[in-house]
């Protein structure tokens, strides 16, 4: 039976699994925030067990090949996991708080806002959000992208 067929039971409070390991010392990367749904990639540091990271993580380039594992989530995920999101839209009155809505609609939690204008006079707003997975992402982008004057909408990797 392959991986996919069998169900992979985490024994980490991360959700993740490393194959052949009964409890290593599992951390999330900070500078991709991985969420379930994401393909991930484990690190073996010096000190401070397996980092795992989003395979799409842009840091992964600068790190010893040789020190990559496997890695996998579990499949009794009930926690949530944060990411964060970059919104760029019109300088409008009420576009911070449509996001929020359109957020709370989704049933996702907002644990941070940051909100800025640029030199376009945009507004730039990250929202650090709390899910369970990447389906819900995936889906509040396509709704918050429905919020008028919305020009673009990602995944910020930190």
């Amino acid at each position: 039976m392959d991986r996919t067929q069998r169900q992979l039971i985490a024994t980490s409070d991360t959700g993740v699994i490393i194959e052949g390991l009964t409890s290593p010392q599992i951390k999330l990367a900070n500078c991709c925030t991985p969420i379930p749904g994401d393909e991930i990639i484990g690190y073996v540091t010096k000190g401070s067990g397996i980092v795992v990271h989003a395979s799409h993580c842009i840091n992964l380039e600068q790190y010893d090949k040789n020190r990559f594992i496997p890695a996998y989530w579990g499949s009794n995920l009930t926690r949530k996991f944060a990411t964060w999101i970059k919104i760029i839209g019109s300088a409008r009155n009420g576009l911070l708080t449509e996001i929020i809505q359109t957020t709370n609609a989704n049933g996702i939690a907002i644990a941070e806002i940051s909100a800025v204008s640029n030199s376009e006079l945009e507004s730039v707003i990250k929202l650090k959000l709390s899910l369970n997975k990447k389906e819900e992402l995936d889906s509040l982008i396509v709704n918050i992208h429905k919020v008028p004057q919305v020009f673009y909408v990602e995944r910020d990797i930190r």
